[in-house]
């Protein structure tokens, strides 16, 4: 199978960014390979003498000025918190009280959220998740922000990680735990839509790209590297367990995805079932040639 690349809109979204920046964003199911995409990207993009960031919600958490990454800390905090505020640790002795008052201490983050993830939970509420996917929004803004103010100093930012995707498994999870036909779904459904809506009107980038990967695929590439599947990549806090769990989430992901960068006209990257890294390079070496054209036209307008 060849690895497929066709735009899924009449054109591209432009946004009216400073000539000398450059905003490419990726979007994709968890495993894709966005992150070693975005990388790849990157070192190819400096080694052609550009200057270069890869960004995305932590990464603007720590390289911000001092008050949009503070205000990043706490959406990023309270989202965290959110999604756990209803959780139900399969072990009772298990201290997740104790992780959700933790302190709003940037050092402590990881810490946090690591312990977090550690915990076994056997279920959760669907409210909680709405909340977080709500706080995700709001995070975007702040992320957004950051972004424009490397755009400016002539930085090309490669979003490895478009905050859209983290609104949308909240949502899904939601409305697992609540159900068809219940108020919460319901309530789901307009978040998700909101979402849709104010990430493509407010934070679109030069350049959007969906990477578009079978979830079976980015499982069975997780599983060469090693990577662990949380309990946010699958619907294991509904219950569910299993790669099964994982597949069908990631499934509803892929759909909805494909519904946004339709809507958004933003470029579909298909990665076929041939070695990852052929795929990978394929994929840096089509976005690449896109950034270097609008970089050159820029350069030429200056």
């Amino acid at each position: 199978m060849e690895l497929r690349h066709r735009d899924v809109g009449p054109g591209r979204p432009q946004s009216p960014l400073e000539p000398e920046g450059l905003h490419i964003a990726l979007m994709g199911i968890d495993g894709a390979g966005k992150s070693t995409i975005a990388v790849e990207l990157a070192d190819s993009l400096r080694a052609a003498g550009h200057k270069v960031e890869i960004v995305n919600f932590k990464r603007a958490m720590a390289g911000a000025e001092p008050a949009t990454a503070g205000v990043l800390f706490h959406v990023a905090f309270a989202a965290l918190r959110a999604q756990y505020a209803e959780a139900v640790p399969a072990d009772p002795l298990s201290d997740l009280a104790t992780l959700l008052t933790g302190d709003d201490d940037s050092a402590k983050f990881s810490e946090i959220e690591d312990g977090l993830r550690a915990v076994d939970v056997s279920g959760n509420g669907a409210r909680p998740l709405l909340s977080s996917a709500v706080l995700e929004i709001v995070g975007g803004f702040w992320v957004h922000s950051y972004v424009e103010s490397r755009l400016r100093d002539g930085v090309v930012v490669v979003n490895d990680s478009f905050g859209y995707k983290h609104a949308l498994k909240n949502v899904l999870l939601a409305q697992r735990l609540s159900g068809p036909g219940s108020s919460v779904h319901a309530e789901a459904q307009r978040v998700l839509e909101a979402a849709r809506s104010l990430f493509h009107a407010l934070f679109r980038p030069t350049y959007g790209y969906w990477v578009d990967t079978d979830p079976r695929l980015a499982l069975r590439w997780r599983a060469t590297t090693g990577d662990v599947t949380t309990p946010f990549e699958s619907y294991g806090l509904a219950g569910e367990h299993g790669e099964a769990s994982f597949l069908a989430m990631q499934d509803h992901c892929r759909q909805a995805f494909g519904e946004a960068a339709r809507e958004w006209q933003w470029q579909s990257i298909a990665l076929a079932d041939v070695p990852r890294e052929e795929n990978i390079g394929r994929a840096v070496r089509l976005i690449e040639q896109d950034a270097l054209r609008h970089l050159e036209r820029a350069r030429a307008a200056r």
